[in-house]
């Protein structure tokens, strides 16, 4: 998509397999602490978050003890709110998760700062909300007039905190975790 002569240049992510940028995917394995709570992956994380904000409390232990993402993605997408049905600003609530990882794990900083100024696209056939609803593999997720609407949400938490990481930062602990889904017995 050019626009007033300047190329927009994209980098389309979506399996954790991928070499490049396996890592920005939402279901890449990394333990980190958001909110006091201690999750294993983005994914896991924002419908944790996602489930509490719309007040299903009652589903918190059941997303935290979830490891696969095709199931915590299954299970997380079905919720319905009791008061709310979505989340008031999922796009801020995406963006805090995201920059609490980062502060958290020194991998991401540095595959941050490679991106430069690039779209970061999140490509999910299933998801067009975290994502843009299509296969990494296809040519229509680095245009977003392909994108049918869908949101990319992701994509924009990560370019969001791309923006706050400057130089060599160094890393912080989560805090105090109040909350996980593995016992003793996982663990």
């Amino acid at each position: 998509a050019a626009e007033e002569g300047v190329e927009e240049s994209y980098i389309v992510f979506g399996s954790p397999q991928d070499p490049e940028y396996g890592l920005l995917s939402p279901e890449t394995p990394v333990e980190f602490v958001y909110n006091t709570t201690k999750y294993t992956s983005i994914l896991q994380a924002y419908f944790v978050e996602r489930a509490t904000q719309v007040g299903r409390t009652d589903m918190r232990v059941t997303l935290l003890k979830l490891m696969n993402p095709k199931t915590i993605r299954s299970v997380g997408s079905r919720i319905v709110g009791k008061e709310k049905k979505e989340v008031d600003m999922p796009l801020e609530l995406l963006t805090d998760i995201v920059k609490s990882l980062v502060l958290q794990d020194a991998r991401f900083a540095p595959l941050l700062r490679k991106t430069g100024m690039d779209t970061l696209v999140y490509a999910e056939p299933t998801d067009k909300v975290l994502g843009v609803g299509l296969s990494a593999t296809d040519e229509a997720a680095a245009n977003t007039s392909r994108w049918n609407g869908a949101q990319n949400l992701l994509g924009k938490a990560w370019q969001a905190v791309r923006m706050t990481v400057e130089g060599e930062g160094e890393i912080q602990s989560g805090g105090v975790v109040l909350e996980s889904g593995r016992t003793l017995k996982d663990v």
